[in-house]
């Protein structure tokens, strides 16, 4: 679910301060492309 995926990716960067894409995508099970999408929406 998107919301959900939003609210991880949240968190994960509140706790991180920096991720990559392809970092995002191993975190939350998506291709770096959905992780893209996702924080441009």
């Amino acid at each position: 679910m998107r919301a959900a995926r939003l609210i991880k990716m949240v968190l994960l960067l509140q706790a991180r301060a920096s991720m990559t894409a392809g970092e995002l995508a191993r975190e939350l099970e998506v291709s770096e492309r959905t992780v893209t999408r996702d924080a441009a929406a």
